[in-house]
């Protein structure tokens, strides 16, 4: 709605004034959806390696993220790895926000496993 509206609005002042004008909307990367198979495959596998204190289910977050364009080729599923500890009390892409390098290890016998699982 917001693009339409600024659309009309720049041609209606541009043809007021005997200009020319053009509205160019940059989308940005498309929603993250995760596979909801993939999802669960991946939450069982956390919650078999690290216990099911390790696993948090999230509110879906409005940021982008270009995992979105993978997502659209093959099912899959987008993990924070390492959220919510005292040293990563900030999310992603969040100017404070600093890596849990106690995470980096946990993070790699995640994928280590899910691959190993995987059928």
């Amino acid at each position: 709605m917001l693009a339409r509206e600024l659309k009309q609005t720049v041609e209606a002042l541009c043809a007021a004034w005997g200009a020319n004008g053009e509205v160019v909307v940059d989308w940005g990367t498309p929603p993250v959806v995760n596979d909801e198979r993939m999802s669960r495959y991946a939450a069982e596998v956390a919650v078999r390696q690290f216990g099911r204190e390790s696993v948090a289910y999230v509110q879906p977050v409005m940021g982008g993220e270009d995992f979105s364009y993978y997502l659209q080729e093959k099912p899959g599923a987008f993990l924070f790895v390492g959220m919510g500890g005292e040293n990563s009390k900030y999310p992603h892409h969040h100017p404070r926000f600093d890596l849990d390098e106690e995470a980096i290890p946990v993070g790699i016998e995640l994928f280590v496993q899910l691959v190993k699982h995987f059928s």
